[in-house]
């Protein structure tokens, strides 16, 4: 047990006690370079010559043509902006979904220095290709283009699921946006860049032999630093938190492939070293490709899968913590190392490794990993069809499960990498590890194999282990010897790594605040509909504490409405309390902004009733209908439709908690029904089903979605003439699985 002991002892010492860096945002004196200054007015802007760029405050230079403002077409050239100069492609304010353009272009052209850089209002900020040694250091790029976000916290909305599997024509780029985008090069410095409010941060695209260090790409909605076929580079010393969608606290955990560090299509021999790489969609995903996997076709006719993914990269030192997902998903590699890591608090999994080969995972701590993961995947560490991984001396404690090992048969098996490299899950090594307070210690199923030795538990409690009736077990071994406890300066992020003091003690997931363009960076004055539904909606003033006093925007037609609004503790609650229809704007007034958002009612009394399913009611409809009247039925009123029924059925609705229901949580079928006054006009019909529905207005079909889907969205649009109420019925049927039922009527303006 002394070797486990030891490697704690280098986990505290070498990923806390690291020294900060100079702030990334703070430029050096343009006057110390003793440049020629070039006054920048207009796009195609040719820099040939060092110099200090100079443009005039708050100029707009939008690039027109999509080719790049400034363009630096020499060798051997640094560029530097004057103090107080920002490069801004759109006015502020515009929406980060309609931006364009590139800031700085450079092309082709070696020994290139970018630096003292201020950029927004682009939709990539830099592009560099074909150079060699290129330094970028000091440069601050924000409000670049991001996607405006469909979910809410109430509901994941599929439409934001970001696709990093193709690239190979800078899809990555010319979908999503970055702040700093180097695509084949080589020899490149990145040094102190710090990116805010836009989608992604740094994207590295075939490029080698290069740096990214003491830099800070967080609080976005993509990915702080992707990775794409890039080899040999180190990544050390930077801060990619909070880079994350997808996400809603205590209701989803999608992360919908964002992550801090994204590494796709064989990178290959990178280090990346005592990084903070928390509260992301994923920490690090790091995928070894389709190419790699044969899911596209060979790039040439002796291109071999034997070996082929993500290899020899050393993940060491990171934290790597409260992920929406997992902290580390390493998949299809060969011969990685994870040593020395914090992986804490993340929903699924700390790592997530399948079909990983000869990986080595030390001496890294697990922390309370799992408490929202899929089904069996969760906990600690999770790999489907491991074969001669080795996990040793590492610290789990509080974990859904600490080690699990499954091997299963799988389509993937059956691709071109999975002929040239799979083979039976076995020679995997469980050993000298601490488990402390897990639901499971180490778990096999399937056929996988492991040898396990040595792993030491609490006096007195023994090591529980869980093997699948075709799962092997080499020895097991267990001692009592406790482990010294890790020393943490701090209990939840280590301030060491962190380059801006703020974003320290953030604390776990509850810190992940999402807003329609992305994470919220607890700085800016952020007004939230905090809760509520029905007939009372909830609004609070971030950070708590701000002084803010609220109003309607039109205080007597709000109250002609018979809208009502409270205040309590910073809280603010409309509340609506009669029948029909009303809207309402509210305002916010800080010391030093103001705010506005809006929202509306459509309260009306639904006759609601659940019943068990007879039979499919795609295939008999008339049958399945019939049932609302039989003895499972169940009927409740409620004033707006928002059944969420999660993974637990009827049962489950607030509007039954009191009721006896036994209808399961699959395969039953919901029947509501209204009479409701709508004014002449347009309507909007928006309905969110999990799964067949149909919605029906004075008995013709408005709505239909009769199929077995996932969450999600559709909409139709009703006109109203006349005055005389509309009878609206809806049907709705679950199969399995998750099931919700939620409709939004609301007036076209």
């Amino acid at each position: 047990m002394l070797f486990a002991c030891l490697c704690f002892s280098l986990v505290s010492a070498s990923l806390f006690d690291t020294a900060l860096a100079p702030p990334p945002w703070q430029k050096s004196s343009a006057a110390a370079y003793a440049l020629p200054v070039v006054e920048v007015t207009a796009d195609n802007t040719l820099l040939d010559q060092s110099c200090i760029v100079r443009i005039a405050p708050n100029l707009v230079i939008a690039d027109l043509d999509g080719n790049g403002v400034l363009h630096v077409v020499a060798d051997e050239v640094q560029i530097y902006f004057e103090e107080g100069t920002v490069l801004r492609g759109a006015a502020d304010g515009t929406p980060g979904d309609t931006l364009t353009g590139i800031g700085v272009r450079v092309d082709g052209h070696s020994k290139v220095t970018l630096g003292d850089m201020e950029i927004s209002g682009f939709r990539c900020g830099i592009l560099v290709t074909e150079s060699f040694d290129l330094k970028v250091h000091d440069v601050y790029l924000h409000h670049n283009f991001r996607q405006r976000l469909k979910s809410t916290p109430a509901a994941e909305d599929p439409g934001d699921w970001l696709w990093p599997h193709d690239n190979n024509q800078q899809q990555w780029r010319k979908n999503y946006g970055a702040g700093l985008c180097v695509e084949r090069s080589r020899f490149a410095e990145i040094l102190r860049v710090k990116v805010r409010e836009q989608q992604n941060g740094i994207i590295l695209d075939g490029v080698h032999l290069s740096s990214v260090r003491d830099s800070d790409c967080s609080f976005l909605s993509g990915w702080g630093l992707a990775m794409w076929r890039s080899c040999d580079n180190k990544v050390i010393h930077n801060a990619f938190d909070f880079c994350i969608r997808g996400y809603s606290h205590g209701v989803y955990n999608r992360g919908q492939d964002s992550a801090g560090i994204l590494m796709f299509e064989q990178c290959t021999n990178n280090a990346i070293l005592r990084n903070s790489v928390t509260h992301g969609g994923d920490g690090i995903f790091a995928f070894s490709g389709k190419e790699a996997l044969g899911e596209t076709p060979a790039p040439t006719e002796d291109f071999s899968y034997e070996r082929r993914g993500n290899n020899f990269n050393v993940f060491s030192n990171n934290h790597l913590s409260f992920a929406a997902a997992h902290g580390l998903e390493l998949t299809f590699g060969f011969n990685n190392e994870i040593s020395r890591n914090v992986l804490e608090g993340n929903a699924i999994c700390g790592f997530w490794g399948g079909y990983s080969q000869h990986t080595s995972i030390t001496s890294n701590l697990f922390r309370a990993n799992g408490d929202a993961g899929y089904g069996l995947e969760r906990g600690a560490i999770n790999i489907d069809h491991s074969r001669e991984n080795r996990i040793v001396s590492n610290r789990m404690e509080g974990n859904a499960c600490g080690v699990h090992l499954w091997d299963f048969p799988s389509g993937l098996t059956e691709t071109p990498w999975g002929v040239a490299n799979c083979a039976p899950s076995e020679h995997n090594l469980i050993e000298f590890n601490s488990m402390r307070d897990q639901e499971v210690d180490i778990q096999l199923r399937g056929i996988a194999h492991a040898s396990i030795a040595e792993n030491s538990t609490a006096e007195g409690i023994e090591l529980s282990v869980d093997i699948g009736k075709e799962a092997s077990l080499g020895h097991a071994i267990v001692c009592f010897e406790e482990i010294p406890g890790l020393k943490r300066r701090n209990p939840d992020l280590p301030d060491s790594i962190f380059l801006d003091p703020s974003m320290m003690n953030l604390g776990g997931r509850e810190a992940i605040i999402m807003t329609e363009w992305g994470p919220w960076d607890h700085q800016a004055p952020l007004l939230r509909k905090a809760g509520g539904s029905g007939t009372r909606h909830e609004y609070e003033m971030l950070p708590l504490g701000t002084k803010v006093q609220y109003s309607f925007g039109d205080p007597g037609g709000a109250k002609s409405f018979g809208l009502q609004l409270q205040v309590k503790d910073g809280r603010a609650s409309v509340i609506f309390g009669a029948d029909g229809y009303a809207e309402y704007e509210l305002i916010a007034q800080t010391t030093t902004d103001e705010f506005r958002t809006g929202g509306w009612f459509m309260n009306t009394d639904w006759q609601v009733q659940v019943f068990k399913s007879p039979c499919d009611p795609r295939e008999d409809f008339a049958t399945w209908r019939a049932a609302v009247n039989g003895e499972s039925s169940t009927t409740f009123t409620t004033k707006q439709l928002n059944l969420i029924y999660g993974m637990q059925g009827p049962a489950n609705l607030p509007e039954l908690k009191n009721q006896e229901v036994e209808l399961g949580n699959e395969g039953f079928g919901t029947i509501a029904t209204t009479t409701a006054k709508l004014y002449p006009g347009m309507w909007l019909f928006k309905m969110r089903s999990d799964d067949g529905v149909r919605i029906l207005v004075d008995g013709k079909v408005l709505l239909e979605n009769w199929t077995w889907h996932g969450p999600t969205v559709n909409e139709a649009v009703l006109e109203v003439v006349g005055s005389e109420p509309k009878e609206i019925v809806v049907e709705h049927f679950e199969l399995d699985g998750y099931a919700t039922l939620e409709l939004q009527i609301s007036p076209i303006s």
